[in-house]
């Protein structure tokens, strides 16, 4: 596959848009937001393109929805990321209070998601998949592995992971 990062973004899109279509464009009013913000805009769709959404909702939490969590910072304590010749791509990626990243393990890296509103980790590719280049957009996460000796793109949504 000649051009597998822009693959991984377009099936990031295309899965994050299928059910959102109606919530995510803020309303008449603007955009929810930049790429790297998972916000809203409020029922009165008055956020602007580059927000977060949360000028419109008042008392939103860092999520841009109103009554939740906000992020933590501290619940990003002790993650370790992977260094090593990635590509000259970053290990990690993050979105809202979401941080997905490459862990160093014994025998690689493998990909973890951890939300930083309440710590909660959970393993999505093990270091036998060899996973690189995370990219995350609101609830989908996407990454290259390889698989029967063959890279593939992974695409994980609704907590269903898919190549």
């Amino acid at each position: 596959m000649k051009y597998p990062l822009l693959f991984a973004l377009c099936a990031s899109l295309l899965l994050a848009c299928r059910d959102d279509r109606a919530g995510a464009s803020g309303g008449p009013g603007g955009s929810a937001g930049a790429s790297g913000s998972s916000g809203q805009a409020g029922a009165g769709g008055s956020g602007s393109s580059g927000d977060s959404g949360q000028n419109s909702a008042g008392s939103a939490g860092a999520s841009g929805q109103a009554g939740a969590p906000a992020c933590d910072g501290h619940r990003a304590d002790g993650v370790a990321v992977a260094t090593g010749d990635l590509y000259h791509y970053p290990p990690y990626a993050a979105d809202g209070c979401q941080l997905l990243y490459l862990a160093p393990v014994a025998d690689g890296a493998e990909l973890r998601l951890r939300d930083l509103t309440d710590g909660h980790e959970q393993t999505l590719a093990p270091a036998s998949e060899r996973p690189l280049r995370p990219s995350l957009a609101g609830p989908v996460a996407a990454w290259e592995a390889t698989s029967e000796g063959r890279q593939v793109v992974r695409v994980r949504s609704d907590g269903v992971t898919r190549t």
